[in-house]
């Protein structure tokens, strides 16, 4: 995920996205095509973001099942 924090809470909640290691944060006001493009491979390539991304998936899968 590429957080794109604007107001509020938002800025938190992406330090903690990159902290666990689920995604990228980049300045909005800063972001250009050249940025977003790098950015999202980069987010393509990271194989560490790719299995937590997953691992947090079957996990919410699982929490689904028990309600």
């Amino acid at each position: 995920m590429l957080a794109l924090p604007q107001v509020n809470d938002q800025h938190k909640v992406a330090k903690r996205l990159v902290s666990m290691e689920l995604g990228m944060t980049e300045n909005i006001e800063e972001l250009s095509p050249e940025i977003l493009r790098s950015k999202t491979e980069a987010l393509i390539m990271d194989r560490k973001i790719k299995e937590n991304c997953m691992q947090i998936s079957r996990e919410m899968r699982n929490l689904t099942k028990f309600e």
